[in-house]
């Protein structure tokens, strides 16, 4: 009899273990659903639109622009879009190849992810034109998350996409960390590094992202709309560390190597 009631003992309490444990999963994985955080974020009462504790009055602002890229971007924008419906003036979000769904009002644009292709250069370009038509008052929403290095390639002039292609394929094969690579990536790049918020101003940014690297340093994560920290020597140090200079594209090569210091943020 103690056998017996020990062993229901143990299996009553390891049926509650498993209970707790996937309460707990449901909670962290409910905690980083994209679409949750950016509902329970973001909210429209009347003309009153609130992000956090900032508070935008509609009444006195322009118009509403959504631009991202990036594995977790759409979720975000389909929060946007249930929050914000036809009050969204105009958007593009770059999403991974096989995501080009889900989104009643948000423009959504298909690319190749770990290497960039030629619809990311595309829908890169007609982001930038997007950027740079708003003006003081509006307001732009930006989901850059993970990924979005490779969804939106937008090489500097005289490196072709290939070459950033092949910088990328490299860079990923080199054992170098995520901060190495786009140390790299980001000084080859027109819009990363913060230079996507340059075309985006005078406008506001409203930043939306989600971390996927150790730290969350901010400008690693969503890297075309925060100022940059590395240097164009930090990425020279990479090539140098990863014996990469040789098998660089010519292009990018000499690109970094001659980098001057007006080149940087």
């Amino acid at each position: 009899m103690y056998v017996k009631n020990r062993c229901e003992l143990l299996s009553h309490g390891s049926r509650h273990l498993r209970e707790a444990a996937l309460d707990i999963v449901e909670h962290v994985l409910a905690r980083v659903d994209p679409y949750v955080a950016t509902r329970s974020l973001v909210s429209l009462s009347g003309d009153t639109l609130s992000v956090g504790d900032l508070t935008f009055d509609l009444t006195e602002r322009g118009r509403i622009y959504v631009l991202g890229a990036g594995k977790a971007s759409l979720p975000i924008a389909r929060a946007l879009e249930d929050i914000l419906g036809d009050r969204i003036a105009d958007s593009l979000v770059i999403v991974k190849e096989g995501q080009e769904s889900g989104t009643r009002l948000v423009r959504l644009r298909e690319a190749s992810h770990p290497l960039p292709d030629e619809r990311g250069f595309e829908a890169a370009r007609d982001m930038v034109g997007l950027a740079t038509q708003a003006t003081a008052g509006d307001i732009v929403f930006c989901a850059f998350t993970g990924g979005s290095s490779a969804l939106a390639p937008y090489p500097v002039a005289g490196v072709s996409l290939q070459e950033k292609r092949q910088v990328h394929r490299l860079l990923l094969e080199s054992g170098a960390s995520i901060r190495e690579i786009n140390a790299v990536r980001k000084h080859l790049s027109q819009i990363k590094g913060g230079r996507l918020a340059l075309a985006i101003f005078p406008a506001e940014i409203v930043n939306l992202t989600v971390s996927d690297v150790t730290g969350d340093p901010y400008d690693y994560i969503t890297c075309p709309t925060v100022p940059d920290t590395s240097t164009f020597a930090s990425a020279r140090e990479v090539l140098n560390r990863y014996s990469l200079w040789g098998r660089f594209p010519a292009s990018a090569a000499d690109y970094l190597r001659n980098a001057t210091a007006e080149l940087e943020n």
